[in-house]
């Protein structure tokens, strides 16, 4: 556990200096970063859609997307100007036209 602990106690430990440490957490901060935003893309780890998404993946015109928001047809939600479409609704609508 090297949480609470010095870069100095860490790189006696680890038989390395200070700057390999600082570099390697720099890294990890990276991949993490880059982790982050690859599982953002995944269809199974969002939450929500925009409505150019949603369109997408019902093959429709983001103007019908918003129609169908307008008409209650899809739930969305408005957040800082941009609606947003549950996942579920995604689900809702495919299982419809299946």
């Amino acid at each position: 556990m090297i949480e609470g602990q010095s870069l100095q106690t860490i790189g006696d430990v680890r038989g390395t200096n200070r700057s390999t440490i600082m570099r390697d957490l720099r890294v990890l901060d990276e991949v993490g970063a880059e982790y982050q935003r690859l599982m953002a893309e995944q269809l199974w780890t969002r939450r929500e859609f925009t409505v150019t998404e949603f369109a997408e993946q019902i093959c429709a015109t983001p103007e019908t997307v918003r129609f169908m928001t307008n008409e209650n047809l899809v739930k969305a939600h408005k957040r800082r100007g941009r609606l947003y479409i549950p996942v579920a609704e995604l689900e809702r609508v495919k299982g419809k036209t299946s």
